[in-house]
Formats: structure tokens, sequence, C-alpha cells
């Protein structure tokens, strides 16, 4: 009966160990690819074509001409040019969320899109239904604004 305790409460320890683990390497993850190294020696910069096939290949997904990236690394980065571009929207609003919590970032979000369908903008909203906890009224009030709200992973 101590053996079976000990194994037991070693396995729990493991576990514990595990998720401490799991948690310290995704704190601690890297930034996004900036160069692509070349077997033999030498980096491929973002001009570098063998750094777009390889970035291709890794999101499979060809890549378009004529777009920009500009990395932003946090919120107080992101959120200032996201509301202005969401609100400043013309053609189509297409937007994908993976997480999303109820708050104030959620009842920004929804101000902007109800407004842009207001304002005859074709709005699209495509949700992670198990990452997302979003209450049904939230996406009910979306929806009759115009939002096209759907979850995947119902």
């Amino acid at each position: 009966m101590v053996v079976v305790k000990r194994i037991a409460l070693a396995l729990c320890a493991l576990a514990v160990l595990v998720f401490a683990l799991i948690g310290v390497l995704h704190t601690f993850r890297g930034t996004p690819v900036s160069g692509v190294a070349q077997v033999g020696g030498g980096e491929r910069g973002v001009g570098d074509p063998v750094f777009r096939a390889a970035t291709e290949a890794l999101i499979e997904t060809p890549l378009q001409g004529g777009n920009d990236v500009e990395i932003l690394d946090n919120g107080d980065e992101t959120f200032p040019l996201l509301w202005r571009d969401l609100a400043g929207a013309r053609r189509s609003i297409d937007i994908r969320l993976y997480y999303m919590e109820p708050g104030g970032l959620a009842q920004k979000l929804k101000r902007v899109l109800v407004e842009r369908a207001r304002a005859g903008v074709p709005v699209r909203l495509l949700y992670d239904a198990v990452g997302s906890s979003l209450p049904d009224s939230y996406v009910d009030s979306l929806r009759a604004a115009g939002v096209r709200a759907l979850a995947y992973r119902p």
C-alpha cells in the first residue's frame, strides 16, 4: 500500500512539474521569424526568395504581393491601430478570433463592428467556440446589427 501511495505521489509531482515547465516555456517562447538559416551557414532575409518559399511551406498558404507587414509587440501597439483600421473600413471586415472573453476589449470590438455593419460595410466574424467565452447575447447583438458571426468548433 505504501508503494502505491509513493507511485501516486510521484506521478502527481511529475504532472505538476510538466505543467510548470510548459508554462515557463510558453512564457519565454521566441519572437516571430525574421530569417531562415541556410544549411551550411548564412541567413536568408525577408526579401530572399528562399525565405518566401520557406514561409509559404510553413504556413501552407501562398503569399501575395502588394502587402505590408508591421510587427507590433503588445496590446499598447496593436489595439489603437486595430481600432483605427476597423473603424475606417469601407469595403469589408473579415476577422477571426481564437480567444476572446467578455470585457472592455470585447465591448470595444462590438461597438466598432456594429457601427461598420450599420454603415453598410459587410462584416464577418469567425470565432472559436472553444477558445472564446462570449455569451450568446453578445453574438446575438452582433447578428442583429448585421454582422455575420459564426462559431467554428461549436
